[in-house]
């Protein structure tokens, strides 16, 4: 596939799978501000400020501190107009525990029956405090 049919096909399939994507950006240090990942997600209802995330796509250099603060930075700057909830493979619950820790998630549940590979672990953003 040449890389302008790939990026073709990549549009459409991104565009037929979800309503909502964002580029999720860290400082790197050495190369300055560049992108590290991107988040997917759909909103179920409409008319409702809600968005289902499941895809968090890394970039190969993105570090895992490059993850975790743009992770915090993109929940913290969403949640402010919008509720995500996110789903996540048992094996990524460590990470987005460790993303609790910072106040702006909290860990809802489980969900049973979703995915083959096993049970989801289900994430909602906390709104922000108004002090």
């Amino acid at each position: 596939m040449t890389a302008d049919a790939f990026i073709e096909a990549f549009a459409l399939f991104i565009q037929e799978r979800y309503q909502v994507a964002y580029t999720l950006i860290a400082n790197v240090p050495g190369k300055g501000v560049m992108p590290v990942g991107v988040v997917f997600g759909i909103v179920p209802l409409l008319g409702k400020r809600i968005i289902w995330c499941g895809d968090f796509t890394w970039f190969p250099w993105a570090s895992k501190r490059n993850k975790l603060e743009s992770t915090v930075h993109f929940l913290n700057q969403v949640r402010k107009e919008w509720l995500v909830l996110g789903f996540a493979s048992m094996d990524e619950v460590p990470f987005f525990e460790h993303v609790c820790r910072y106040g702006v998630l909290r860990r809802i549940g489980t969900v049973f029956d979703m995915l083959i590979e096993g049970p989801t672990a289900v994430f909602q953003t906390r709104k922000p405090y108004k002090g």
